[in-house]
């Protein structure tokens, strides 16, 4: 029997649950240099021509800019209604003391964003390409329209993503967004299963999406990953990350082998990837 990989089989999974209750604890005050603007996303008209809007928060330094900006992309939670902008404040304040603004910008039918779901899949069998272009849909729509704010360098763009939101700014990088420079997947991945056996059958599917989003890139990428990750296992991203590269796509993988580093929340550790990233940033955003 087909088993569909949809929002409510992960909803029982308390190991996602306490991500995102871990990273609600860590949402900071906004600091008298900086500044903060909701945001209302429009994307475009859905089946019934209906115009949805994406639902997020801007941070930026303080000053007139013109700033890079970083946009964040969250995973995919026990309670995806449940999640906010917020649950990313912790690395939008990484990217804030660098001098970055930081939009952090919920997909479709997360959060208060309007619209459908449309990144499931069924298992066995799944079409994570699929998955990772529907989710790239939204990250197009959030660049377009933040590119244009004033104060923000609209030709210095970096995707960074969590989990499923890694997966989705990697198939973003694979399509011609203007100002779009590069693209950052922590733990970036689909079909894992908590409880630590193996992604959803068949694996090829993963590695095969990972190769058609490297045959079609267009900015170099920046794949982080950590020891004891069940959801997002080294052996197996090391082998979509391969094929992405045989693509011509330009990226590095970088693993920590350390149990500190926090695993599938890896993340949430900056003393381990901090000089990584700064490098990478320092590289593709001149």
């Amino acid at each position: 029997m087909i088993r569909q990989f949809r929002r409510s089989a992960l909803a029982s999974t308390a190991y996602l649950l306490a991500l995102l209750l871990s990273l609600s604890v860590l949402n900071l005050p906004v600091l008298a240099d900086e500044r903060q603007e909701r945001l209302q996303i429009p994307f475009p008209a859905n089946r019934n021509g209906e115009t949805v809007y994406l639902e997020g928060l801007l941070r930026m330094p303080d000053g007139r800019g013109p700033f890079p900006l970083a946009i964040l992309n969250h995973g995919t939670g026990a309670r995806a209604k449940s999640q906010k902008p917020e649950d990313l404040d912790f690395l939008a304040r990484w990217f804030l003391d660098r001098g970055w603004a930081a939009a952090m910008v919920m997909r479709r039918s997360f959060g208060k964003s309007g619209g459908l779901y449309y990144e499931a899949y069924s298992c066995p069998n799944p079409d994570y390409l699929k998955a990772g272009q529907k989710a790239a849909e939204d990250i197009r729509a959030s660049v377009l329209h933040l590119r244009d704010i004033p104060g923000i360098d609209g030709e210095r763009i970096v995707l960074v993503g969590q989990s499923s939101g890694g997966w989705a700014v990697l198939a973003a990088s694979a399509e011609a967004i203007p100002g779009v420079r590069g693209a950052v997947s922590f733990a970036g991945g689909r079909g894992g299963n908590p409880k630590g056996e193996r992604n959803c059958p068949p694996e090829e599917n993963l590695i095969e999406a990972g190769r058609r989003f490297g045959q079609s890139a267009k900015v170099p990428s920046l794949w982080i990953y950590a020891a004891n990750d069940n959801l997002t296992p080294i052996d197996l991203m090391r082998r979509v990350q391969d094929a992405y590269a045989q693509g011509a796509g330009d990226s590095a993988l970088r693993y920590y082998d350390d149990p500190r580093a926090g695993g599938h929340f890896v993340l949430r550790h900056p003393d381990y990837w901090g000089a990584e990233l700064e490098a990478f940033l320092a590289r593709v955003a001149k």
